[in-house]
């Protein structure tokens, strides 16, 4: 998340991060081995392990699935019912579209 101050600033962060993270899934994909051992090693577990919890393909190539945004939608409802979150808001009025 960036403020609107932010993009004021810099208008295509968007598209830039965007881009960024599409290229950094590529490379992931491309790189399987390594990312598995990488977070095997931070995890102190094994590399099979890694590929049950945190499989790559649960990384979604689009910003925000309707699965997502669904799961985002109840996280902040349980914040908001456990008055973790100060106040209610729109998860849509914080994503660019």
């Amino acid at each position: 998340m960036v403020s609107e101050e932010y993009l004021k600033k810099f208008p295509d962060f968007p598209k830039v991060w965007n881009a960024a993270r599409e290229k950094a899934l590529a490379d992931l994909k491309q790189h399987e081995a390594e990312y598995y051992q990488f977070l095997a090693e931070i995890g102190d577990t094994t590399p099979e392990l890694v590929k049950q919890v945190s499989p790559i393909s649960d990384i979604k190539d689009t910003p925000f699935t309707e699965e997502g945004t669904k799961l985002l939608e109840g996280t902040k409802n349980f914040l908001v019912e456990e008055k973790l979150a100060k106040k209610d808001f729109n998860i849509s009025d914080w994503q660019l579209q």
